[in-house]
């Protein structure tokens, strides 16, 4: 068990609010406006399949996404077992379970049998200049992938190819 200052649990909260408004941004705003939450020199990851680095690459892997996904398809994302490290006022890291559900179909979308995907993710957060927490570095693991999962719906290479583009 930990203990937290008034400071530390005020940037705990940060962070914690740094992920939800993340994934409240990929569901309700079709991730438009993402790469805010990321620094410029940010790492995105996920297993062996997802590898981009800067804005630029999270621009491009949300684009392609959007490109190739079926316009039927709906996504929601719930964030689970949070646990918050915080180093300093200025750095953090955030391990957290994402569970995706994904189907096509207008909502609500009858027989889902489970989610899509399960994921441990780890972030490495830090505070710009401006006072606010961004991602540094964003590693995701798939711990369970159903048939919608997202990794089953990117075009075969689509992840390679936006890595090294």
């Amino acid at each position: 068990m930990r203990a937290f200052t008034t400071e530390t649990a005020a940037v705990g909260f940060e962070l914690e609010q740094l992920v939800t408004g993340y994934w409240r941004e990929v569901d309700a705003n079709d991730a438009a406006n993402i790469t805010d939450y990321f620094t410029e020199d940010c790492k995105y990851r996920g297993g062996t399949q997802l590898n981009f680095t800067g804005k630029a690459g999270i621009t491009k892997f949300y684009d392609n996404v959007r490109a190739t996904r079926d316009p039927a398809r709906i996504v929601r994302h719930t964030v689970m077992n949070v646990h918050v490290d915080v180093h300093d006022r200025n750095s953090g890291t955030v391990n957290y379970i994402i569970v995706t559900y994904a189907k096509s179909g207008t909502p609500p979308i009858p027989g889902l049998t489970g989610p899509s995907q399960v994921t441990d993710v780890r972030l490495e957060c830090r505070r710009g200049p401006d006072g606010m927490f961004r991602i540094s570095d964003f590693y995701g693991n798939a711990v369970f992938i159903g048939g919608e999962s997202l990794i089953n719906q990117l075009p075969k290479g689509a992840a390679d190819q936006a890595a090294r583009g």
